[in-house]
């Protein structure tokens, strides 16, 4: 038997010892044989570092609710991996509805009419951009704000901010 079939008998015996003992232990050794290609692989899909240690964090949250499900067919290491796909892809898919849903929503806002529209256009398209270039942490609260009209209270509550 070589090395790469131990690991791998290794990684099967510490699913298989979390989904049925709930074993944290056996997780957090098969987190950390994983993780850093899980972020390595996250990244390059996402080329983002926070978005990618996120989707490694959701990604081993599905591993542990779907260990139970684990059969064998595919090794361990490519069922991670698989997961770890999934989760960016579904990032990915989020992100770009997400950016849909705010484009449609600023092509949206009424325009002004003569020289006083094409200064509006302008500013609102130079709000949008710097809008755009904050974090999220950042962007969603100015955008429940100005946006959707929500008072300071109500965006404080909605992100669970003091």
């Amino acid at each position: 038997m070589t090395e790469a079939d131990i690991q791998e008998m290794d990684d099967v015996f510490l699913i298989r010892r979390f989904a049925e003992e709930a074993d944290r232990e056996a997780l957090g050794l098969l987190f950390r044989r994983h993780a850093d290609m899980a972020y390595r692989m996250a990244m390059r899909y996402l080329r983002n570092a926070s978005e990618a240690e996120d989707a490694v964090q959701m990604a081993f949250v599905k591993v542990m609710q779907q260990a139970g499900d684990y059969r064998g067919a595919a090794g361990v290491r490519s069922w991670v991996m698989r997961i770890v796909a999934g989760t960016c892809v579904d990032m990915i898919k989020s992100s770009v509805r997400r950016r849909t849903r705010e484009q449609r929503v600023f092509e949206e806002q009424p325009a002004e009419e003569g020289a006083a529209a094409e200064s509006g256009a302008e500013l609102a398209l130079q709000a949008r951009q710097a809008l755009e270039a904050l974090p999220e942490l950042y962007r969603v609260p100015v955008w429940l704000h100005h946006y959707e009209g929500l008072p300071f209270c109500d965006v404080a509550t909605a992100m669970s901010l003091p």
